[in-house]
């Protein structure tokens, strides 16, 4: 069990140098390999220039600001929708009222010009009936 046991771990150990041995030419002097993960981090980072802050209010503000940004990009076609259905909406009911009211109007003003001619013919219908009267 015990000889099964290091064979394994020899077979392991080979696989590791074999490994190593494969990488090894990328860990070169001046080769970025050997930079390991904040290596590659930082050099990504020299990438957005505006992304070098060291200073924890300007972070914070970043941090802040983008994602209320982004939600507003996202909110923003939501908002003008729902916008745009209020306003039809209130212009729908506004033309109707105005419809509504238009009519109304032209009912009172018949209603007037009736009175009018009412008013007017009024000494016309008093003589006539006189004539009807007395004669």
């Amino acid at each position: 069990m015990r000889q099964v046991y290091l064979g394994a771990v020899n077979e392991g150990c080979r696989q590791v140098e074999a490994i190593h041995a494969e990488f090894a030419p990328l860990a070169a002097p001046g080769n970025r390999a050997k930079e390991g993960v904040t290596g590659i981090v930082r050099r990504r980072l020299r990438l957005f220039p505006m992304m070098r802050l060291k200073t924890l209010g300007a972070r914070l503000v970043i941090a802040t600001i983008v994602p209320l940004l982004l939600v507003t990009a996202m909110l923003y076609p939501i908002f003008r929708t729902h916008l745009e259905a209020r306003l039809d909406s209130s212009r729908h009911g506004a033309t109707t009222l105005l419809n509504a009211e238009y009519d109304a109007l032209l009912h009172d003003m018949n209603e007037s010009f009736n009175q009018v001619l009412a008013v007017a013919e009024l000494p016309i219908l008093r003589r006539h009936l006189r004539n009807v009267y007395e004669g």
